[in-house]
């Protein structure tokens, strides 16, 4: 049976619905005594913070360089999937990085700190899913064969 791939979009759509349907159901389950407010309330605060944790991806970091690293390679591989890294050389990899700090040192130039800032994890991020896809380490993608390309 092939993987199903759900998008990250598809992924907050999902706990969306479920959080709405949560906060229709369990109030009427709390009412007939087959669920306690606490639990009702402990269950609807866990979801959303699923919900926090799945938009946290698209949601650029500055400061916390190694947090922010982190969540930009996971918005990466969100937004482009392993289909798109299945087909690099580690010659496409390099001109990734090189593309991308070249970015960083032209916000640099302009005098953009925040965008000199994301420019830079943008590149150490693209380094990040390029060791995770070169060692077979990609738990996040596992349909990836980083073998094509030792």
């Amino acid at each position: 049976m092939g993987r199903c791939v759900i998008t990250l979009d598809q992924q907050i759509a999902a706990v969306k619905r479920e959080i709405s349907m949560r906060q229709r159901v369990y109030p009427r389950w709390v009412a007939a005594g087959k669920m306690t407010r606490e639990k009702a309330d402990a269950e609807i605060a866990a979801i959303k913070a699923v919900l926090e944790s799945l938009e946290a991806i698209n949601r650029p970091e500055l400061d916390d360089f190694m947090a922010a690293v982190v969540n930009e390679a996971r918005h990466q591989r969100a937004r482009w999937g392993a289909e798109h890294d299945a087909g690099k050389s580690p010659e496409d990899w390099l001109w990734l990085v090189a593309y991308l700090a070249t970015k960083a040192a032209q916000a640099h130039r302009y005098g953009d700190r925040g965008k000199y800032l994301h420019h830079i994890i943008t590149t150490a991020a693209a380094c990040l899913n390029w060791h995770a896809y070169a060692s077979g380490q990609d738990a996040l993608r596992p349909e990836a064969d980083p073998s094509r390309h030792e």
